[in-house]
């Protein structure tokens, strides 16, 4: 005899429903040649599979989404129950499912029926079964958002692609942008003042230091010394 731990004992301790397949309805998706999607709230799709396309039956102008379609047979390939709700089950009204919200048939291409999937929410929680079957399972939260589609899902209407518009750059600028360029610019006036001023302080030290040297620096430099440099130096504020 041995002692084991509390978790051991709850690994082993498991109902005979956790060793069942819980497959709702398990097919090849390749096979199926229609697919008839109904809503409890009004919508359905009727789809039918012709050499490999699909067309969407009794509705001019609509082009069934060949990438969802594939994407929801995939799902349904995939449902399965997460537990055994009821078996045999007596009455679907106890978890919704005698008016289900989702009902999606299939038949394959020769014309044969490959089943039907009820799906429905009860009380908060999802529920799905097979119809004519005896097992009602209880369903992931996520597997049954997968099967949850609207038309519009599947089918593409007509005109649906959004019309994309240009919006022309506007030739005023913002009110913060202009504001801030007028204070630069403020800005840079401002900064040729003191130069200016610095530029007039040396050219007169230099001009009284000519005068008292007696013209050593020539007429030219006198010149420049006296006005040019003010041109030159409104040229560089400019």
């Amino acid at each position: 005899m041995y002692a084991l731990g509390d978790w051991t004992f709850r690994t082993l301790a498991k109902p005979p429903s956790q060793f069942r397949d819980k497959t709702v309805l398990g097919f090849d998706p390749t096979h199926v040649g229609k697919l008839a999607f109904e809503r409890k709230d009004g919508g359905a799709v009727r789809l039918a599979r012709a050499d490999g396309k699909w067309t969407l039956e009794g509705a001019q102008g609509k082009t069934p989404k060949d990438s969802a379609i594939a994407t929801l047979l995939d799902d349904l390939r995939d449902l399965r129950g997460a537990d055994i709700a009821a078996e045999p089950a007596k009455d679907l009204a106890a978890w919704g499912l005698d008016h289900p919200d989702l009902r999606i048939a299939l038949t394959d291409k020769e014309g044969q029926p490959i089943g039907t999937v009820l799906a429905a929410k009860h009380d908060g929680k999802p529920y799905v079964m097979r119809a004519g079957s005896e097992i009602v399972f209880e369903a992931r939260d996520y597997m049954y958002a997968r099967l949850d589609k609207q038309p519009k899902d599947l089918v593409e209407e007509p005109g649906a692609a959004a019309a994309t518009t240009t919006t022309e750059p506007s030739a005023e600028p913002e009110p913060g942008r202009a504001h801030g360029r007028r204070r630069r610019r403020r800005g840079r006036r401002g900064l040729a003042d003191p130069i200016d001023a610095t530029v007039a302080t040396i050219g007169g030290c230099l001009t009284a230091l000519v005068e008292r040297r007696g013209g050593m620096l020539g007429d030219g430099a006198a010149s420049w010394l006296h006005g040019d440099h003010q041109e030159g130096s409104r040229s560089r504020g400019s």
